[in-house]
């Protein structure tokens, strides 16, 4: 391998690593947008329940207002029969009855006293609830369409570097190629290449042997002829010494 050949190898690194950036940050992207979507369904399920609390307390006020109504019919109608009784008895049985009905109109009239109130309450939470879906409804439509143009320059940022990833291919010869391309494909961190400090492994922090330091050392670009490929004995990665360019990730 020439120190040209090392260069590629480090450049095609690179543009792997940015590929992989994009790619996971591609991936990533719609998480948000999901999360934000699950918060709007979580906000509108509980104005769903709010509504139906209000549509619950308004039946209960209605049938109250009917009983309350129904009583006090009772009560005219007893006041009349009190008016032609004829014996203290009936009078006081009248009038026992009649304190009986008002008394359990008291308690209804208290009972949609707080009723009214609960439905105050749950009106004004209600319409803060609105406000809340309304307000999600418009940070989901948003991200969303923010998501969908970010995918978009995502795409075309990783196609421009697969182009130019395809260049450098062009430029190395298939026996380094072939297995950068292999270590690439079962390297979850996108990494193939480890440079040796220190007669140590920089991939895997593993020492590598003297010999394998020497036929380094053999790699200084003295002749342009092809050397063979030396890899970390631990990782597996392909070796080089320092001072080489390390691959960096170029924003």
């Amino acid at each position: 391998m020439t120190k040209t050949e090392l260069q590629h190898l480090q450049e095609l690194q690179t543009l792997d690593l940015k590929i992989s950036l994009l790619e996971s940050d591609k991936k990533n992207k719609p998480i948000a947008l999901e999360e934000k979507k699950e918060e709007l369904e979580e906000n509108e399920q509980r104005l769903k329940l709010k509504q139906q609390e209000r549509k619950d307390i308004k039946i209960l006020i209605d049938r109250k207002e009917l009983d309350l109504k129904d009583w006090e019919g009772k009560i005219a109608k007893l006041n009349l029969q009190l008016n032609i009784t004829k014996t203290n008895k009936e009078y006081s049985a009248i009038t026992t009855e009649i304190n009986s009905f008002k008394a359990n109109n008291a308690v209804l009239e208290d009972e949609m006293l707080a009723l009214f109130s609960k439905l105050e309450q749950t009106e004004k939470e209600l319409a803060e609830s609105e406000k809340k879906v309304e307000q999600l409804k418009k940070e989901y439509e948003s991200l969303g369409s923010q998501v969908e143009a970010e995918l978009v320059e995502i795409d075309k940022q990783i196609q421009e570097i697969r182009q130019g990833r395809q260049e450098i291919i062009n430029k190395l010869p298939s026996e380094l190629v072939k297995p950068y391309e292999r270590i690439m494909l079962n390297k979850p961190d996108r990494l193939a290449l480890a440079c040796v400090i220190d007669d140590t492994c920089r991939g895997c922090h593993m020492d590598v042997t003297p010999q394998q330091v020497n036929n380094l050392l053999k790699w200084k670009p003295v002749s342009s002829a092809e050397k063979a490929i030396i890899f970390c004995r631990s990782c597996w990665l392909i070796l080089y010494l320092y001072p080489s360019v390390v691959p960096q990730i170029i924003n």
